[in-house]
């Protein structure tokens, strides 16, 4: 995923909203969005617009997303950031 994609997924996240919520919205397909969060190219900047002023935020919130994306907090006392360490990874399968 482009840091792009991990700044919409984390006001996404932020907005209290599934993926699914995004397509119920009417502001991509979820089968678009699950794509542009796994591609190595960066959205659009029309689909940018799109879901950032789909979900109320502003280019600057965006902005502001991105460099927690590529510059996370450090927890104090670990070397994890925050987001890193609040995030849950999926069980292995066997």
């Amino acid at each position: 995923m482009t840091k792009w994609g991990q700044a919409i997924e984390l006001l996404r996240e932020r907005k209290g909203w599934s993926k699914g919520e995004i397509a119920r919205q009417r502001l991509m397909e979820k089968n678009q969005y699950y794509t542009m969060c796994r591609s190595k190219r960066g959205p659009s900047m029309v689909v940018m617009e799109r879901l950032i002023a789909g979900m109320g935020y502003s280019w600057a919130d965006l902005a502001q997303a991105l460099e927690e994306v590529e510059n996370p907090p450090v927890v104090k006392g670990t070397k994890k950031s925050t987001v890193a360490a609040t995030k849950k990874r999926a069980p292995r399968k066997t």
